[in-house]
């Protein structure tokens, strides 16, 4: 047996015999549904999921958009776990991309960029030798003097290709010439009348088809190590979708104006001084959490009065009671209520973190009693006040009650009477959010 035949036995041993030629079943992902993009951009954005889906409801190319993030997420976590470059290219359909060909005008990740390029480009060299060759395993040997040299930073993919296949018994050149055979049958050429042209041609086809699956394994495992950071880059690159979308929900306080009182939600024997209910009392505006985006709050703030025989006067505009004659006293008993939601959860340190009711235990550490047995609402005084907290659906509520009396400065509040109050307002309210009961 001659020398060249012995390394020629050695390379296919090599080059095959641990693995035969298939795709493996690869991880397509689903197109994201409706429910899974809501989910996802409330997670990312500490939106509460209903504001969310009531603005995305009447954004259609928002939601479009916006499920191409969520899809390019999913896209990004199976090629990265994929366990092979024929993996990935399965996994490269149609659908991914049109997605990648959407994110390739943005600014995402280049290394991002990069990797799904290049698998995309590999799996057209694919197509092309699939259907007449047999892939092999990819040599390990070749795979490392690949790596080495693009982590180098100096050389391209070619150049790194070169220095890994020239090398003491890699056993390409013969891999190659049998592949360059192969093709020449398989397109029905007679290798007597093969010119030269030709001849380099197919061999370049050889090269570049083992040049773009090395540097698609490259890639991979290049930024696996970062996966977040790339992922997280999508979501950076649909900064105007995410930021239209904010605007949108800060200017739905007409939405969340119907969460809370109105009129007829009060208890027998209770007003409201005139003008507070036609008034936008409820407004929207950022409060201060751990997260770096914000939460929206919406505000409700009016007063509230069980008193009778009282009317506005004509000249100073104020509730007074006559006083037999002596003029009018201005000394209406009436409670100020103020009135809180926020979205329960947010986005803290890329996880969803229920803000809500971690709240809720912390008022309870500090003296507030629970209220029910689900322990999702709470209740305590403070020097005259009545506070109540209660989570439900993706809300987070709270209720505050103080007494006000005109003219009287040292009084004892009525604290019984104002947390039947309290209480009646906050299941008024709790019956209004989305959520099955108070906690879920």
């Amino acid at each position: 047996m001659t020398r060249d035949k012995i390394l020629l036995i050695i390379a296919v041993l090599m080059w095959t015999l641990a693995s035969p030629s298939f795709a493996l079943a690869a991880n397509r992902p689903d197109q994201p549904t409706r429910e899974e993009i809501i989910t996802e951009v409330s997670r990312v954005t500490g939106l509460a999921s209903d504001l969310t889906q009531a603005v995305l409801d009447s954004e259609p190319k928002l939601l479009e958009n916006l499920g191409k993030a969520v899809f390019m997420v999913k896209v990004a976590d199976n090629l990265l776990a994929a366990r092979d470059t024929e993996a990935m290219a399965e996994i490269f359909d149609f659908q991914v991309g049109r997605v990648f060909d959407f994110f390739s005008t943005r600014a995402i990740h280049p290394g991002l960029l990069n990797f799904m390029g290049a698998v995309k480009i590999y799996k057209t060299s694919l197509k092309i030798v699939r259907d007449y060759l047999v892939i092999p395993k990819l040599d390990q040997g070749i795979y490392n003097r690949y790596k080495a040299a693009r982590r180098s930073k100096t050389a391209s993919p070619g150049e790194a290709f070169d220095q890994a296949i020239y090398a003491y018994l890699s056993g390409y050149h013969m891999i190659k010439d049998q592949w360059y055979q192969k093709l020449m049958k398989s397109k029905g050429y007679n290798p007597k009348l093969v010119g030269r042209r030709l001849e380099q041609s197919l061999r370049k086809k050889v090269d570049r088809f083992w040049i773009r699956r090395l540097e698609a394994s490259f890639l991979q495992e290049w930024i696996s190590p970062s996966g977040r950071v790339m992922k997280n880059s999508i979501w950076i690159a649909m900064k105007p979708e995410l930021d239209r979308l904010m605007t949108l929900a800060g200017g739905r306080a007409s939405f969340h104006a119907g969460l809370f009182l109105k009129p007829s939600d009060l208890p027998e024997g209770w007003w409201v001084p005139q003008g507070y209910f036609t008034k936008s009392s409820v407004q929207p505006h950022k409060v201060k959490n751990p997260d770096p985006k914000a939460q929206i709050q919406w505000n409700q703030t009016l007063p509230l009065s069980d008193a009778e025989g009282y009317e506005i006067h004509e000249k100073s505009g104020r509730y007074c009671r006559k006083n037999g004659g002596k003029g009018p006293v201005y000394d209406l008993p009436s409670c100020w209520v103020f009135i809180n939601i926020l979205e329960r959860h947010i986005n803290h340190e890329g996880q969803r973190f229920d803000w809500g009711r971690e709240t809720i235990k912390h008022h309870v550490k500090r003296g507030s009693r629970y209220i029910g047995n689900k322990k999702a609402a709470c209740m305590n005084r403070d020097n005259g006040n009545v506070h109540l907290f209660f989570i439900r659906g993706g809300y987070y509520v709270h209720l505050c009650l103080c007494e006000f009396r005109q003219g009287v400065h040292r009084y004892e509040p009525d604290f019984p009477k104002h947390e039947k109050l309290i209480k009646y307002l906050a299941r008024k309210i709790a019956a209004r959010l989305p959520g099955s009961e108070i906690g879920k």
